[in-house]
């Protein structure tokens, strides 16, 4: 398998739009790092890298949600 390196912010967009379909079907509050972890295949530490808390990926996406 190929692995595809993608830049930071290509990367973080990434995990957002994944969180983002995550919370549309089961809700912010079932947003945590290990579900989106495990269900967009993204490792939990790449997760924590690109943001600082849950909390901080929760209010991205609500925002992004909300525009």
């Amino acid at each position: 398998m190929k692995m595809v390196y993608l830049s930071k912010n290509k990367r973080k967009q990434q995990i957002i739009e994944s969180a983002i379909k995550l919370v549309l079907s089961e809700g912010l509050n079932a947003l945590t790092v290990r579900k989106l972890a495990e269900k967009a295949k993204f490792s939990v530490s790449q997760i924590h890298y690109h943001f600082d808390s849950i909390h901080d990926l929760k209010s991205q996406v609500f925002l992004k949600l909300v525009h």
